[in-house]
């Protein structure tokens, strides 16, 4: 697990590195429902993560919180995630094992299709921990109410993945959803949580 600190601004320290362009661009398509597209910063550092899982992500994100204070305009790509300094930082000072930042370490795909229906994918949850990545496909729901479902479905992966059953049932914050294992809608091969949400 890696991430990249980046800014327009060379850096005192640290590891140089930046993230490939197709990277970056497809990160920043994430990420424009909350985050102005911009270009690549010119200047980076990247930084990894001594263990895996949530510890992992947990002490990475210390680690970049520590890196953005030497900084005055960041942008952070954690995996697929990208947030800027104020955001990040923000949602790193409460971070902890039973209130983790999601939002700084997965993306979250939204999809409108033809008949008025949209599918939610979540991109790097499986890279912070979670047994799979978790995909709402053909609700009538509001974007929110999804993002939402997914946010608190990768919450359960997260801190109870391994006992989570296909076919079972999930308990989220607003209500208990059903969970399959299902091909991922990425077409890639993948299989991921499918959370059934009309």
């Amino acid at each position: 697990m890696r991430a990249f600190v980046l800014s327009d601004a060379p850096f005192a320290a640290g590891s140089a590195g930046r993230p490939s362009a197709a990277d970056f661009d497809a990160a920043a398509a994430l990420a424009a429902w909350h985050l102005p597209v911009r270009a690549l910063p010119a200047h980076g550092v990247v930084l990894e993560a001594t263990e895996p899982g949530l510890g992992g992500a947990l002490a990475l994100t210390a680690k970049i919180a520590e890196t953005l204070a030497g900084t005055k305009d960041a942008l952070v790509l954690f995996g697929p995630a990208l947030n800027d300094r104020e955001a990040f930082l923000e949602q790193a000072a409460d971070a902890s094992v039973d209130d983790p930042p999601l939002f700084l370490w997965v993306a979250f795909e939204l999809r409108d299709h033809d008949d008025g229906t949209r599918s939610l994918l979540t991109h790097g949850a499986r890279g912070v921990g979670a047994p799979m990545e978790v995909e709402i496909d053909r609700s009538r729901r509001d974007p929110e109410a999804l993002l939402e479902r997914a946010a608190d479905a990768v919450l359960v992966g997260l801190l109870a993945g391994a006992e989570v059953e296909d076919g079972g049932t999930i308990e989220l914050s607003e209500d208990a959803v059903r969970v399959r294992f299902l091909p991922s809608l990425r077409g890639d091969g993948s299989k991921a949580w499918r959370l059934r949400v009309p």
